[in-house]
């Protein structure tokens, strides 16, 4: 579509015919377009309400019926009532104002002030923001603005339409563009750009161009990102869309970056980490914190970029005579030390230190049994590193610390070569570990093994040790520490001659009289029509002290509410000797349709007890059509 402002007299406009209208009406109609203007619509609905739609000329009819429909759901989105009767009317009054004109002719308008509200309707209404409906509205408004011949008056309207699809009314503060999947066409946004007279305006188009292209460009688009976001920031600071420019093309560059044309056709992107920390920290040092929403991220983004990060990672566990592989990775780090130390793993893990097991080995005293460096090649760009390599010669069966070092960092990972494994399986009070031959799953008897519960208790980090040898069948059965109610963190190994392994786990201790009820409601169908009766029954079950037990003949109440929390029923059911009460709810035409919800609580309504979705209420429709002849 080509925007086109002209003022040639063939394009059709609406002319609205003063001339016949009663001065009396113009003066209404000017106050209340004035209220309108003023956000007031309550007001001007009023003002309206006040013509009398039969002394009005048909175009002057059109537009009174328009602006009251407009009116009344303006004014009814700002309150907090459920109740969507006014709003559901003003919408069908608006879409019978367009209903039956196909012609473009016919279009003037009025038809698209009504096609703007309808877009309006779905997308900034509050708790609506429903893009796709509102699209279609607002293309029709657009097209119609765009060939308007009122110059002036199309600029505004056209661009109102583009920066509200870009951003509703009241949305919350970390609103991103598109975050709702409205992504504006890009030719609206040239023809955005095109109208633009103001440099904010102009650097609003460019943004969201950029935008735009990054999320849905193609290849000649998507290389067009960085020189729209150039644009954008050639106003300054001055513009209110100077910081969110600033920071999303900061991040384009540390996640896309420059386009590099392919010798054999074809491009990739690659990363601009210098031209990302320019960005960042022109951001930072242009805005105080507080001034832009950006400032706390640009700060970590540049310490991401800048700061030394260095990591060595294990991806298996190698059966004996196994080649060993390990995985290094990298940011602003020229060289890399590593060392393998021999490790036993019920001796060395202690995590009565307030760390990970694998950072609680202490290497002082452990065997080193090689160590090597290893140059990155680092050209001061900040670009992240990695590196899949392969330790020279092989290991003998046997645990090992590698620990890699550089730029005053240091990471390390466990190398298990071995053909045993350890399984572990705990519950609240007790933790059974078996030892057993990776590869035939015969039972390791004999075995040391050790296991470690660690657990906060509000204060400070406690920690159990236990060791027993694996029984002939390799199993080890720990009775866990008595604790408070929360979970633990476990970690078990064992050892026979030059076997080692471990695996970690957890332990979730809960209190059942923090939960003495279990309900189950259930319905005899997921949804029902209006005029249909719900029958609907619940199971209950109530802790003893020991045991889930039977309530019978206990009092429980309950609250079913509509999709909009508005209570429907509330009644008192005695559970029978099985512990189940039944009860039912006849549907209405006049209730909502949608989710309905039924609360729990012990007699008296001393407790909650329980909740749950019961049913849908859905309305079947026969389908529509329409045959013109």
């Amino acid at each position: 579509m080509r925007f086109i402002l002209t003022t040639t007299a063939t394009l059709l406009f609406l002319t609205f015919q003063a001339s016949a209208a009663s001065p009396d009406f113009l003066q209404l109609k000017a106050d209340a377009e004035k209220q309108f203007a003023d956000g007031s619509y309550a007001l001007a609905h009023e003002t309206y309400a006040k013509t009398t739609l039969a002394d009005l000329t048909p175009s002057d009819k059109r537009w009174v019926e328009f602006r009251l429909a407009d009116t009344q759901w303006r004014s009814q989105a700002g309150t907090q009532t459920a109740d969507t009767t006014k709003l559901d009317e003003a919408r069908r009054q608006l879409e019978v104002l367009i209903r039956d004109i196909t012609r473009v002719e016919e279009h003037d308008r009025i038809w698209a002030e009504v096609h703007e509200s309808l877009g309006d309707f779905f997308w900034t209404r509050r708790n609506s923001n429903n893009y796709g409906e509102a699209w279609p509205h607002y293309q029709q408004a657009l097209d119609w603005w765009a060939g308007a011949a009122d110059v002036e008056l199309a600029r505004q309207r056209y661009l109102k339409m583009v920066w509200t699809m870009a951003r509703p009314p009241e949305v919350e503060r970390y609103y991103n563009y598109g975050a709702w999947g409205n992504f504006i066409q890009a030719d609206i946004l040239e023809n955005a750009l095109k109208i633009s007279q103001t440099d904010n305006d102009k650097a609003h188009a460019h943004y969201l161009l950029a935008m735009t292209y990054r999320q849905q460009g193609d290849q000649d688009q998507r290389a067009r990102v960085p020189e729209e976001f150039e644009a954008a920031l050639k106003f300054g600071q001055k513009t209110d869309w100077y910081d969110d420019a600033l920071y999303n093309y900061a991040e384009w560059m540390v996640s896309y970056g420059n386009i590099i044309p392919l010798a054999e056709g074809g491009w990739r992107q690659e990363p601009n980490y210098v031209k990302a920390l320019e960005l960042f920290r022109r951001l930072v040092k242009e805005f105080s914190k507080g001034e832009t929403r950006y400032w706390e991220q640009a700060q970590q983004q540049i310490k991401n970029i800048t700061e030394v990060q260095l990591g060595v990672s294990i991806q298996n566990i190698f059966i004996p005579d196994s080649e060993i592989q390990y995985y290094l990775s990298w940011r602003n780090v020229k060289r890399i030390d590593l060392g393998l130390y021999a490790v036993e793993l019920n001796r060395d893990v202690n995590l009565h230190d307030d760390q990970g097991w694998l950072h609680s080995i202490r290497i002082s005293g452990l065997e080193k049994i090689k160590s090597w460096s290893r140059e990155t090649a680092d050209a001061g760009d900040y670009k992240p590193g990695s590196e899949t390599l392969h330790l020279d010669g092989k290991l003998k069966p046997g645990a090992y610390l590698l620990e890699a070092n550089g730029g005053g960092k240091s990471s390390r990972d466990l190398v298990l070569v071995t053909d045993a494994m350890l399984l572990l399986k705990a519950s609240g009070k007790q933790a059974l570990v078996y030892f057993c031959n990776a590869l035939e799953g015969e039972p390791l008897g004999g075995a040391k093994i050790k296991l470690w519960e660690r657990w906060h208790d509000g204060n400070r980090w406690q920690v159990h040790e236990s060791e027993k040898s694996a029984d002939k069948d390799g199993i080890a059965v720990f009775d866990l520490a008595q604790r408070p109610n929360s979970s633990v963190e476990l970690f078990a190994s064992a050892i026979v001659k030059d076997r080692q392994a471990f695996v970690p786990g957890n332990s979730y201790w809960n209190s059942i009289q923090g939960e003495p009820w279990k309900i189950y409601a259930f319905t005899d169908r997921p949804a029902y029509r209006p005029k249909e009766t719900v029958q609907w029954k619940f199971v209950a079950r109530r802790y003893n002290g020991s045991v889930y037990a039977t309530p019978s003949q206990q009092t429980v109440q309950f609250e079913i509410t509509d999709p909009r929390g508005a209570k429907v029923k509330e009644d008192k059911i005695s559970l029978n000797a099985f512990g189940t009460g039944f009860s039912s709810l006849e549907l209405s035409e006049a209730m909502p349709l949608g989710e309905y919800h039924v609360t729990f609580w012990e007699d008296g309504k001393r407790r909650q007890i329980g909740s749950a979705t019961l049913f849908r209420l859905e309305e079947y429709k026969l389908p529509e059509f329409k045959v013109s002849v």
